[in-house]
């Protein structure tokens, strides 16, 4: 008889044995589900940046301005869908991802102890980290480096990032913050693990799904509007190649940390559970998270082309920002609760491969759409071109390199 397909427990090393035969509980289907497709909404998120309608245009001098650190390659050709979709993934995918990243955080370390969980996080984030900042992410800029009309070679190229004053690490900065936020558990766990324990038995009052949106909203608006304001959603802070989004440091810390909470209590025992009120609603959180997202598409568009009261502009991109991204957290959290419990074998592929997928696919990112910007097609269908190649060399690539004894062992 053919062994079951193995996957990973988001915080385990060893293989934990799907289908059937297993516990239910032994493996949480959604959320290891969620988590790929949340990958894909990544990957396919970089491959649009070329065609985004609204992208800086890039410069010749690559040290006096540093938004290809963000947008490596720009086509002529923009797609105004491309606009919106990369404006939707940027509200709530990271967000969602550190919700989900937290929710097994707590049961490992009980578990595991301290010095064993941060040793095994060291291991699977801290390594990733180091290889994708000094290998893949300057594969990945290489194509803005081209682009710059600065003399080809690595010479040159390592000449102008030398003098960058820091180390771009791409997407790679995901990592690193798991890596201080998992550190960040583990002093909770050492010294206030009541705490965590009085907040899991907070999160597990929520009867109803609107509970929970108006906590998240609160907690993780009254964060974000912290550094938020202050910085805006779109400034990055730097020392070294760490990394981070300034005003939404606290913001997704509170995403994390509210994740560790309902893994604290329990998922089964919560409005998280496969046949809870949140599974059971999905469709009022899509109708939510439409009108939601549509209000700051139209605040958005709206403040940009007023000259009144800044302030008040402000608060309003705020408001509508936190509401998006804790809308739309709920929204897919409902669907793949509802829908996605049951083990399937394409999505039990993406669920082993999405780690490594998420570490890898800078480079084709950037270098799929370097290579159509001569071919005389309609942005979009190169949009699409760019999602689909990125995502499918990226899954490809994965299986393959997880057929490496030490690579597989850690992603």
């Amino acid at each position: 008889m053919k062994s079951p397909p193995t996957i990973r427990d988001p915080d385990r090393q060893e293989d934990v044995p799907t289908g059937k035969s297993i516990p239910k509980q032994t493996y949480n289907y959604a959320f290891g589900y969620l988590r790929g497709f949340a990958t894909i909404l990544v990957l396919a998120h970089h491959a649009l940046l070329a065609y985004h309608p609204y992208a800086p245009e890039a410069s010749a001098d690559m040290l006096a301005s540093r938004w290809w650190q963000a947008f490596p390659v720009l086509d002529e050709q923009r797609a105004a869908w491309a606009g919106v979709i990369v404006s939707f993934n940027d509200i709530f995918v990271m967000a969602l991802m550190f919700f989900i990243s937290g929710l097994f955080v707590w049961g490992s370390l009980k578990r595991k102890r301290v010095r064993p969980f941060l040793r095994d996080r060291s291991r699977r984030l801290g390594i990733p980290f180091v290889a994708v900042a000094v290998i893949v992410t300057p594969l990945a800029y290489y194509p803005a480096y081209l682009l710059s009309g600065s003399e080809p070679g690595l010479a040159g190229y390592w000449s102008m990032w030398s003098q960058l004053g820091n180390w771009p690490a791409g997407p790679a900065w995901f990592l690193w913050m798991l890596l201080a936020f998992g550190a960040t558990a583990a002093a909770l766990f050492i010294y206030l693990p009541k705490w965590v324990d009085s907040l899991g038995k907070s999160v597990g009052s929520f009867r109803h799904p609107r509970t929970f949106f108006f906590m998240l909203f609160a907690v993780s608006g009254s964060a974000y509007l912290w550094l938020g304001v202050g910085f805006g959603a779109d400034h990055w802070s730097s020392i070294g190649p760490f990394a981070f989004q300034t005003g939404r440091l606290p913001f997704y810390l509170m995403y994390f940390l509210f994740g560790m909470a309902f893994g604290a209590y329990g998922l089964e025992h919560s409005i998280l559970r496969q046949d809870g009120a949140l599974a059971r609603s999905w469709h009022v959180w899509f109708a939510i998270a439409l009108a939601v997202f549509v209000g700051h598409e139209l605040v958005e568009t709206m403040s940009y082309g007023s000259s009144g009261n800044g302030l008040l502009w402000g608060a309003a991109r705020l408001i509508f920002f936190v509401a998006s991204a804790a809308a739309s957290s709920l929204f897919f959290l409902a669907v793949f609760l509802r829908f996605a419990n049951k083990p399937r074998k394409l999505l039990d592929s993406l669920d082993q491969n999405a780690y490594g997928m998420y570490l890898i696919h800078y480079p084709f990112a950037s270098w799929i759409p370097w290579v159509m910007l001569d071919l005389q097609l309609p942005a979009g269908l190169k949009a699409i071109v760019a999602i689909v190649a990125t995502v499918a060399l990226s899954w490809i690539s994965t299986s393959l390199l997880r057929r490496i004894g030490p690579v597989g062992r850690i992603i």
